[in-house]
């Protein structure tokens, strides 16, 4: 058997080395890509993920929102203050008018007007009635007749997220005074409705046909006609995270649920009261007014 030279062997073992180089490379180059079931190992596993994550995601932006409520209804607070002090303690409230022209709709309070038309020149900022999860096209107020059409041209803000309370002070354009406890009394909070201004009981109350309805379903409700069957409607109460906002007499704001709220933050009434402690989610069972 002829022997090989060293160059020959030197040639031989150069070739070797570069196929087996080759044969590396191209198994290598055959794994880089991934198969089927890998892909959808991995599809399923981003599924998942998001799955979890998107609803903490959600939680997470609207309690941004919230946060931006907050500071609204801080500064509508301020203003109401502020007005007191200029209107010797008396709380913002419904003033004369005619409804149907909107003349006296930027000096309005109460139905086709808002309290804001009377605290715009303590906030110079109409966008604060608005509650950044709701924004515009909710709560139409400053409008020319009771039926919501047309808007006023000369208004000076057309939408609301927020409902006044005018079964506290307000409802009379009563003073300090009249308030036993100013860091229990809600004046202002989340809601589809601008003013809370019928009795509690009544066809258009609170209780019956607004805000408690909106968040029991008024099977849960004795007397109730608000029409909504499912709990809660948030698009219409509690759509921070199941709860509302509320500004205080006081001007502290704070988050909780109308599970929390009882008729005595509602109603400015004493302790020892039938209603006092009873909570919103509960019929009073006080009569006469504000009751029914």
């Amino acid at each position: 058997m002829p022997q090989l030279s060293d160059v020959d062997k030197s040639k031989f073992m150069r070739r070797e080395q570069f196929h087996h180089k080759k044969k590396v490379f191209a198994l290598r180059k055959s794994r880089l890509g991934f198969t089927l079931i890998e892909l959808l190992v991995v599809i399923a596993i981003i599924a998942i993920l998001a799955a979890i994550l998107m609803p903490v995601f959600a939680q997470a932006r609207e309690k941004a929102r919230q946060a931006g409520c907050q500071s609204n209804m801080k500064q509508i607070g301020t203003a109401i203050l502020m007005y007191k002090q200029d209107y010797d303690e008396g709380f913002p409230t419904g003033n004369g008018g005619v409804n149907t022209d909107c003349n006296f709709v930027p000096t309005r309070s109460g139905w086709t007007g808002w309290v804001g038309n009377h605290l715009l020149p303590y906030t110079k900022n109409a966008q604060i009635y608005m509650c950044p999860s709701k924004g515009e096209n909710y709560g139409l107020t400053n409008y020319q007749n009771v039926g919501g059409s047309p808007r006023c041209a000369n208004a000076p803000y057309w939408w609301v997220s927020y409902a006044y309370n005018y079964l506290g002070p307000a409802a009379a354009g009563q003073k300090d005074s009249a308030v036993p406890e100013h860091s229990r009394l809600a004046l202002l909070w989340d809601s589809g409705t601008r003013w809370i201004d019928c009795s509690i009981k009544s066809t258009c109350g609170l209780y019956v046909n607004r805000d408690i309805c909106w968040y029991l379903g008024q099977s849960q409700v004795a007397g109730g006609n608000c029409g909504v069957t499912t709990l809660p409607r948030v698009d219409l109460t509690s759509w921070h995270n199941g709860g509302n906002n509320y500004l205080f007499s006081d001007g502290h704001v704070k988050w909780t649920k109308w599970t929390n709220m009882t008729w005595g933050m509602i109603i400015p009434i004493q302790q020892g009261h039938v209603d006092y402690d009873r909570p919103c989610v509960q019929m009073p069972v006080a009569t006469g007014w504000p009751w029914s």
